[in-house]
């Protein structure tokens, strides 16, 4: 009988049992962005601050620039899966938001300063910043079905973890320096 019940409830979870972690939503969101920002047709290549300094906030664009944003969405996104805290917030809208403000700070539509102070006690990042916003909202409906009113929660709690400073050592297997800076973006042969 437990057999049976425990068959029909694989079946109408579509044999899926594995729970969506942040690094889930993380792996889909950023592959989603990346996809936004390469289409032809994208916003982000109007925002003028990225026009003026030749920056393109791709995730997994194999150069240093974007190895560093990368880098830094994971290591925020670490920190915010070791807080408690994070537990009141959906794991999909905490992703959403520490992509915001990570590449936000990449392309110097706001500063590190007014992330870690100011973000978490003011709600006026819907009314500031109004070019990145409705680039980001764009994004948001068109790739994730979401409103950007459903991340300020999220974008508040998570601009906290800003404050810390990044590591941008090399892991374990990359420590010997500029050597194998060349392995992490050279494609492996199968």
């Amino acid at each position: 009988m437990i057999i049976m019940w425990e068959h029909l409830v694989l079946k109408v979870m579509n044999w899926r049992v594995t729970y969506n972690t942040l690094a889930t939503w993380s792996n889909i969101y950023l592959a989603k962005w990346d996809e936004f920002v390469s289409g032809s047709d994208s916003l982000i290549c109007n925002l003028e601050t990225s026009v003026k300094m030749g920056l393109s906030p791709l995730f997994r664009k194999q150069n240093n620039e974007n190895y560093h944003l990368f880098r830094n969405f994971f290591q925020i996104i670490d920190i915010i899966t070791l807080n408690i805290n994070s537990s009141k917030y959906k794991d999909r809208s905490l992703v959403l938001a520490v992509m915001y403000l990570n590449i936000g700070l990449f392309l110097g539509v706001f500063n590190l300063e007014k992330v870690a102070k100011h973000f978490p006690l003011q709600t006026q990042v819907l009314t500031q910043y109004t070019e990145y916003n409705y680039i980001f909202r764009e994004f948001m409906n068109i790739h994730i079905n979401l409103d950007f009113c459903d991340i300020i929660d999220s974008i508040q709690y998570a601009s906290r973890f800003f404050i810390l400073k990044f590591d941008y050592t090399y892991p374990f297997t990359g420590s010997d320096g500029e050597k194998n800076v060349r392995y992490f973006f050279k494609k492996e042969k199968l």
